[in-house]
């Protein structure tokens, strides 16, 4: 298992001097795992990761997972938010990317017949229900140039 002050490091060197923004990944569920080390049952081992990572070039963090956020398991996320989220986050800039604001995702049904397999206690069923799905009529946008998105096999125009 790797040590979080080496590893956090040694990512920030891998993009320094690149375009490419570090944004450390924290393992929120990982805390309070029993069979996790023993660093994983201290409130304070994240917080300590977004300290150490405020002396590297991170652009921010990502909190794997939204759940484990939400739980606060042994109130790491409260002892996160006390210490480094005093204010409100802005979104960083990216001046990389160019400004063309990419239209807003809508609504639609999946095409007749497209399936998704799933597993709900071993029966096979029908999961697709409405997608967000962003369709670009031109290629606008630099980074998406489709004019079709493709879900499996099958495009949706």
């Amino acid at each position: 298992m790797a040590d979080y002050g080496k590893l956090a490091p040694w990512w920030s060197d891998q993009v320094s001097g690149t375009r490419v923004a570090f944004y450390a990944g924290e393992a929120t569920y990982k805390v309070g795992v029993p069979t996790q080390p023993a660093a994983w049952q201290d409130p304070a081992e994240l917080s300590k990761h977004l300290t150490l990572d405020q002396g590297l070039n991170a652009a921010g963090n990502v909190y794997f997972s939204a759940k484990d956020v939400r739980n606060d398991v042994i109130g790491a996320m409260s002892r996160v938010v006390a210490d480094h989220y005093q204010h409100p986050a802005l979104t960083p800039e990216m001046p990389h990317l160019d400004r063309h604001v990419p239209p807003a995702p809508e609504f639609v049904r999946a095409p007749r017949g497209f399936r998704r397999r799933a597993t709900d206690l071993g029966r096979r069923r029908n999961v697709v229900r409405d997608l967000p799905i962003r369709r670009y009529e031109k290629a606008r946008h630099r980074r998406f140039r489709r004019r079709h998105v493709t879900i499996g096999d099958r495009a949706i125009p």
